[in-house]
């Protein structure tokens, strides 16, 4: 149940981004396995703005599950969280 709400929460978001809209050409993601993805756009998009980034064996993995952590960065990376006036 949480990991199907996450990944309604990160769709949501990766659709909600406004961003370019990316007319029928060709992108080039610079990813081994998203060229022809239906997020490819999307992906890209978020690529672009340092929002996500992918994997060291240049794969993005798009149909995996995002983790917990995964989600968390990229939260932070867009809503730019500051955590200095949290004490532990």
């Amino acid at each position: 149940m949480k990991k199907t709400i996450s990944f309604l929460l990160l769709a949501a978001f990766l659709f909600s981004i406004n961003g370019l809209a990316f007319a029928e050409t060709k992108l080039k993601s610079g990813y081994s396995d998203v060229d022809d993805h239906w997020a490819l756009s999307n992906i890209y998009n978020v690529t672009e703005r340092g929002l996500m980034n992918g994997y060291p064996d240049n794969s993005f993995r798009p149909d995996k599950n995002v983790s917990r952590i995964e989600m968390a960065i990229t939260l932070d990376r867009t809503f730019d969280f500051n955590f200095s006036a949290v004490k532990v």
